[in-house]
């Protein structure tokens, strides 16, 4: 069976692959679609990067060939005003920002402890100097005095470290100074990216892109001494308004941001215009706050692995020459490795035990075909044979595939049941023929998934969405 991995343009009616998320956060991204009416590709990348930001600091993901790297996520997601992007921002970012409004108030309640251990370390500083100055003028045996005084300095309190996760306008030196061996792991958010681009964060795009590789740093300065950070992790989602981006940022610096991979690093989407997971967040929350230590990494099966490796191999066949891939090879050279990241992700937040499985390697790699779609369709549309583009065999089956693409579309449209003309007109290329439909509906109406609906004298199919 073959699948088409870059569409060069992607039709408007094309559906957000919602079913490769794990159930509980499928659920709150419907009903948060519901509830807010935004596009669903944006609630998705929006509970996306709330899901990275919860786990980066806890697991690191092993790719096939021992090549091992972090799981944070960039997303840039173009959207028009009006489009909820602010209420969006705030369904799934409460969590983290209710968890520093709390960490700033245990602050503020260390620095008050602080300075009174401080002033009382300072007095008696003070005394046992005093007393250690009037023995040594006295002629007296001072060596008592003199241990106590070392022992003394040599053990000052200990300023309290304030930790934050949340950084909305601010430079990378300044977001990176709350770090600390119990602090390394920050998330940058705008709900509106242009004050991101507009500032000096974005100025520093080589730190930005060592900070998604998962390399150390040694941040120097002028005023004081410069930061070794090991290891940090961040997560950056910017949602800004296509015209603010396109005449912003990328016409003032496009040449340095081709050239350093920097948007290649993102995943990109600008969905079309529409005009239950906080608990599961929270625990996410808690046992990142908790690590201070080595971070878990987590291994694909040997057949995820296999996945996983044929992915990339079809995914680098196409950059060369005259491969469909070839004018946009900094971003398709780093989307295996987002499709690993994908699986690490999903695999943490769904409480998976043992390695990466074959069906987790599957949907990730839906999720990266479909960022992958859209990064080609914003950043450099081609034309091109799609039959050329394929993915290795599918492990799931054609019906269950069939299923989650109709249900996909229905959540996406807002609807409870679709024409089966659409799909055979919209629906994946290689089921667009009368006879596959029908055996395959067939297959789903037996297991229940999906029950034939008359509407006037048209055909309709509509999905069980409980499954």
């Amino acid at each position: 069976m073959k699948r088409e991995a870059f569409m060069c343009l992607l039709a408007p009616e094309n559906p957000y692959p919602i079913y490769a998320l794990p159930p509980l956060v499928r659920n709150a991204i419907i009903e948060t679609q519901k509830n807010t009416q935004a596009p669903l590709a944006m609630v998705a990348t929006s509970a996306l990067t709330a899901i990275s930001i919860a786990c980066q600091n806890q697991i690191d993901v092993c790719r096939p060939g021992n090549l091992h790297g972090p799981v944070n996520l960039y997303s840039l997601i173009l959207a028009d005003s009006g489009e909820r992007k602010t209420t969006v921002d705030k369904v799934f970012m409460k969590a983290f920002y209710l968890r520093d409004e709390a960490l700033a108030d245990e602050y503020a309640k260390l620095v008050e402890n602080y300075s009174t251990e401080k002033e009382i370390w300072e007095q008696k500083q003070k005394a046992l100097e005093s007393k250690f100055h009037k023995e040594i003028r006295a002629g007296k045996d001072y060596k008592a005095t003199e241990s106590e005084l070392e022992t003394h300095l040599n053990k000052p309190p200990v300023p309290p470290q304030i930790r934050r996760t949340i950084f909305n306008e601010t430079t990378i030196e300044g977001m990176l100074k709350y770090y600390s061996d119990s602090n390394r792991s920050f998330a940058l958010v705008s709900s509106e990216g242009g004050v991101i681009f507009d500032s000096r964060a974005m100025s520093k795009l080589g730190i930005i892109n060592t900070l998604w590789d998962g390399g150390s740093l040694f941040i120097d300065r002028k005023s004081s001494p410069g930061i070794n950070l090991k290891e940090p992790r961040l997560t950056i989602s910017v949602m800004i308004q296509p015209d603010v981006y396109h005449k912003g940022f990328c016409t003032r610096k496009k040449e340095i941001v081709k050239t350093s991979g920097h948007h290649a690093r993102f995943l990109m989407c600008q969905p079309t215009s529409t005009q239950g997971t906080r608990i599961m967040i929270n625990e996410l929350i808690d046992e990142s706050l908790a690590m201070s230590g080595e971070r878990r990494c987590l291994h694909f099966s040997p057949q995820a692995a296999r996945i996983w490796t044929d992915y990339y191999n079809d995914v680098e066949s196409k950059l060369g020459g005259l491969g469909p891939l070839r004018h946009c090879r900094e971003y398709a050279a780093k989307n295996a490795e987002y499709m690993a990241r994908l699986a690490g992700l999903i695999y943490h937040s769904s409480g998976e035990e043992g390695e990466i499985s074959p069906y987790t390697a599957e949907m990730a790699r839906e999720l990266a075909i479909w960022y992958g779609n859209e990064y080609v369709r914003l950043s450099n549309p081609l034309t091109f044979d799609n039959s050329a583009l394929t993915v290795p065999v599918r492990l799931i089956p054609e019906e269950l595939e069939l299923f989650n693409w109709i249900k996909s579309y229905c959540i996406e449209k807002g609807i409870l049941c679709m024409k089966k003309n659409d799909i055979l007109q919209r629906g994946p290329n290689r089921f667009r023929k009368k006879d596959k439909i029908n055996w395959l509906l067939d297959l789903l109406y037996e297991q229940n998934r999906v029950v034939p609906v008359i509407e006037g004298k048209t055909l309709c199919v509509a999905p069980n969405f409980d499954l």
